[in-house]
């Protein structure tokens, strides 16, 4: 990562495979222009951190200020920016997303981590810590340099998302009213019913097609889908489209109008209207942003 300043090249361009990259707080920069790539990123403000300074910074157009003991994370495709990180306090760590995606207990939760962006300390105190305390392995493992650092590494991430994801599914439980099996059964269901819209964005699928998929009336499927994902069945399909399309803006061989109607869309003016007011620019222009 570069700072502000050096405007050769304002992007990223970060090879990975199964590595975790750690960027120590003095190579996290100060300021870094708006950008995205395809690793996970995760942005950890140290509660030990010594600083009235808290840094900045700009996630999908949300602005973050962070709090000692707080994580902050960006999936890929993300737009995001730096804004403030004067006295470099930040943590930072990049990971491809087949880390996750290669392993099918995963995978089936990458919708539910992907709408998290922000711990706060203070209100997810318990959270907080027990992702912070894994985050503290991974840099321990490094800084020990003993055999297969990598894969100790690895395993440590593995143990922090398994954290997390036990506490979404209990939390959906809560929401529900559900306990045991019948809430597993529920959550289950949810997250194929969520694997089946990612796969088939590109398709015309309905509320009703998709409540029938997963054998849950439309009204049922609504509340709980909701209770899960925080989104609505519409919401989250335009969401998978539009990830789906920032894939596919990668590939610098592919015009506008093929990643739109490769997205789902068989109109380029709506492609490019709902483009815009998910990431707050246009195709071409969200396109610029990645090397």
């Amino acid at each position: 990562m570069k700072n502000r300043e050096n405007t050769q090249n304002p992007y990223e361009s970060v090879p990975f495979l199964m590595d975790i990259n750690i960027i120590f707080r003095e190579n996290y920069p100060i300021s870094y222009d708006m950008h995205w790539h395809k690793p996970i990123e995760l942005m950890y403000y140290p509660k030990t951190a010594k600083s009235e300074h808290h840094p900045i910074f700009s996630v999908n157009g949300e602005t973050y200020v962070m709090n000692p003991g707080d994580i902050l994370f960006v999936w890929p495709g993300e737009l995001h920016e730096t804004i403030d990180n004067a006295e470099q306090q930040i943590i930072g760590l990049q990971f491809s997303p087949t880390i996750f995606t290669e392993m099918s207990d995963f995978a089936s939760y990458m919708h539910l981590f992907r709408a998290y962006h922000l711990i706060d300390a203070e209100t997810k105190t318990d959270l907080a810590q027990s992702v912070s305390d894994h985050i503290h392995a991974i840099l321990q493992i490094w800084e020990d340099q003993k055999p297969f650092t990598n894969t100790r590494m690895v395993i440590a991430l593995y143990e922090m998302f398994m954290e997390l994801g036990l506490y979404l599914g209990d939390h959906f439980a809560c929401e529900l009213g559900q306990k045991g099996i019948e809430a597993n059964k529920t959550f289950a269901k949810i997250t194929e019913a969520c694997r089946y819209i990612q796969e088939n964005c590109d398709q015309m699928l309905t509320l009703q097609s998709v409540s029938d998929y997963v054998g849950f009336s439309t009204y049922y499927f609504s509340r709980v889908f909701k209770s899960l994902t925080s989104t609505s069945f519409l919401e989250y399909l335009t969401m998978q489209r539009i990830k789906k399309a920032q894939t596919l803006l990668a590939d610098s061989s592919l015009s506008i109008t093929d990643i739109a109607y490769q997205s789902g869309y068989t109109s380029i003016s709506t492609f490019n209207r709902v483009f815009r007011k998910s990431r707050g620019c246009s195709p071409t222009e969200y396109r610029k942003y990645y090397t």
